[in-house]
């Protein structure tokens, strides 16, 4: 048998759609955009907004099973950060699109107008779409303030108000841009679930990473994708949407029931009782403690003393009170698919996860979690994606610091507290104060400074900036750069991080700013970590392909194979596949110029030798502190060519 992947085409320039399938070795969204890409688009030959950059959203082979945590959504599209492919992702919200009857959404063409695309099925697979557009004006005026709220949010009610019929009768679920995505290029993607009894938000949820908010409006000129349906997903062999046919299949490959192994391999995102806490905000301080990232990554130069006193403020200020408001009242919820992980913990009417929250917060020196409310709501109204969003800004705040510039260069009329060793938790006010500044100059205002960074990318403004303050490099003795921590491609692509202090999180892979490498906190041989990094990128990739929550990767990734095989008969090792995707992928970023390439700053030099020494590599210790920018070549060269090695390429 083969899997038919059914794909809806709709023209934004146009308002015409079509539906196709795919047939040929497709298993999931991954596979069919890369194939759109690299085969039909050639998206590579273009500009990142021309409308060859199709924006490709779709589900998994078991959305509408019992499987918990089986309804992701996933984007691939070609990102403005990096240049290359890239892939974001939404917990639950397939659970809604899955009732269109498709598996996938392609858009492509532009529309003229700033437009909302709503799309629905009926119980027999009958899909119909309907365009409405907004005047500019209108959406600004919306985006500027809509009831009591702006930005995202504002749109998103606008819509609830103005179409809840259509999302109610059809339970639909919406994927939304903020003004961040004509400003900028690292706007993402707004996915909140709703709760349809009180026809309200419920959840806010995000596929914010790589830019596919600014491609779905500088591309296509699509504001919305409104979704729902009243078709139920149907399986040729088995009928896993019955919990006792899904049950009997876990069985066979568990030694104890679907939901003992569930809650075992789940424990961090519900609740960890060893740290009387859940979900990655709840989970991460305790157990990483001393060894997050903080002050745009200036902690590798604190001793572990330091640290911890650091760590100490950071777990009463910034953690305590989340589990007071968070934790002990119980404020818990899914991401709007029916699962026993409510993974979604919620205080102060924000979902607090544990990277945006750090990004707006440690990052730039707030370490006062009612401060770094304020910064979130000002990324998550512009719609911008907060990992990145903080690691610019901690980037700003040193160069600030360091005299590279001046507060009133990019908009603001003072410098932050950002000397770690002499910090105290009553600057996270005046800090807040610029970073929330900083965000409304993005949005609002029109300066030339803020304008490269967030159109062109940190890499490549950084280098435009060497150009244009060459007496302040010369004074200083260092780059704009020198103070970034991104992973470089190509000529200007990048991405920056997320907050987790391991070689794996900027080591040379080809898709990163996610989890498809492997962050724990260790050091070693780059030929052992490329082999382990690898391995973990492309079982990352056979998960997102089927749509699976990676909460629950240890359970998923046991029984893959087996799904595959009894639901739709495909004799097919998923990782295998997944393997020779993954080297398509990185056709299509050598033909975009998006491969990774050697470590372009200081910082990230200095971040490595960090790594080595804190994680107790005692040969690698020696060779950085001997020759910093040659071991780092060595390191990078070696694990590249494992990489490939074992690619086969």
């Amino acid at each position: 048998m083969s899997l038919k992947y059914k794909i809806l085409y709709i023209n934004a320039s146009t308002g015409k759609f079509r539906v196709e399938d795919f047939e040929n070795d497709v298993l999931g969204p991954l596979d069919a955009g890369i194939k759109l890409h690299l085969d039909i688009y050639e998206s590579y030959k273009y500009d990142v907004y021309n409308s060859h950059n199709v924006l490709l959203v779709g589900k998994g082979a078991f959305a509408g099973s019992m499987f918990y945590g089986s309804h992701r959504l996933i984007a691939v599209f070609r990102s403005p950060l990096t240049r290359g492919l890239h892939i974001s992702a939404v917990g639950g919200a397939a659970y809604s699109f899955m009732r269109t009857g498709i598996d996938a959404i392609c858009i492509e063409g532009k529309s003229e107008l700033p437009s909302l695309i709503f799309i629905k099925g009926d119980q027999n697979g009958k899909i119909d779409v309907n365009i409405v557009t907004l005047e500019e004006k209108r959406l600004w005026d919306i985006y500027t303030g809509y009831k009591n709220f702006k930005g995202t949010e504002a749109l998103a009610h606008y819509i609830i108000d103005n179409y809840w019929d259509f999302i109610g009768e059809n339970r639909a679920r919406m994927i939304l841009v903020g003004p961040a995505a004509a400003k900028t290029s690292l706007a993402g993607l707004y996915v909140p679930s709703i709760d349809y009894n009180q026809r309200r938000i419920l959840v806010e949820d995000w596929a914010a990473r790589g830019g596919g908010g600014s491609v779905l409006f500088r591309a296509h000129g699509i504001i919305g994708i409104i979704g729902g349906g009243q078709y139920q997903p149907r399986f040729p062999l088995k009928d896993i949407s019955k919990f006792i046919v899904a049950d009997s299949i876990i069985a066979e490959v568990l030694d104890s029931s679907y939901i003992e192994s569930l809650r075992l391999s789940t424990d961090k995102y519900h609740y960890a009782h060893e740290y009387r806490a859940g979900g990655t905000f709840g989970s991460n301080y305790p157990h990483y403690q001393d060894k997050v990232p903080l002050f745009n990554w200036k902690m590798i130069y604190l001793s572990k003393e330091e640290r911890k006193k650091l760590f100490n403020i950071l777990m009463e200020y910034f953690h305590k009170p989340f589990k007071k408001e968070a934790i002990d009242t119980g404020n818990w919820f899914t991401c709007g698919e029916p699962c026993p992980v409510k993974c979604k913990k919620v205080r102060q009417g924000k979902h607090v996860d544990y990277e945006p929250y750090h990004g707006a917060g440690p990052m730039i020196g707030v370490f006062d979690i009612y401060e770094a409310d304020r910064v979130i709501k000002e990324i998550d109204s512009a719609g911008l994606d907060a990992i990145e969003t903080g690691n610019i800004l901690g980037w700003i705040f040193e160069l600030l610091e360091k005299d590279l510039l001046k507060p009133e260069e990019v908009g603001i009329d003072a410098k932050p507290y950002f000397d770690p060793q002499n910090y105290d938790v009553k600057y996270s006010k005046h800090n807040a104060q610029l970073a929330v500044k900083l965000i409304n100059e993005i949005i609002q205002g029109d300066n030339n400074i803020l304008r490269l960074i967030m159109n062109n990318g940190l890499r490549a403004a950084a280098k435009k900036l060497d150009e244009m303050f060459k007496d302040r490099i010369e004074q200083q003795n260092i780059r704009f750069e020198d103070v970034a921590v991104y992973v470089p491609y190509g000529e200007n692509g990048h991405i920056t991080p997320n907050y987790y202090w391991t070689p794996g999180m900027i080591a040379p892979l080809y898709v990163l700013g996610r989890y498809w490498t492997y962050y724990a906190n260790v050091f070693s041989d780059p030929e052992l970590f490329a082999s382990v990094a690898l391995d973990r990128a492309v079982k990352e990739y056979a998960m997102d392909n089927a749509g699976w929550c990676r909460f629950h990767r240890r359970l998923a990734e046991g029984i893959l194979l087996k799904l595959y095989r009894e639901v739709y008969g495909l004799n097919i090792d998923p990782f295998e596949h997944a393997k020779k995707y993954y080297k398509l992928l990185v056709e299509y970023q050598r033909k975009a110029n998006a491969l990774p390439t050697f470590w372009d700053s200081k910082r990230l030099l200095e971040l490595m030798k960090s790594a080595a020494c804190e994680f107790e590599s005692e040969e690698w210790c020696k060779q950085f502190t001997s020759d910093l920018e040659k071991s780092a070549k060595e390191w990078w060269t070696r694990f590249t060519k494992k990489v490939e090695e074992l690619l086969g390429i």
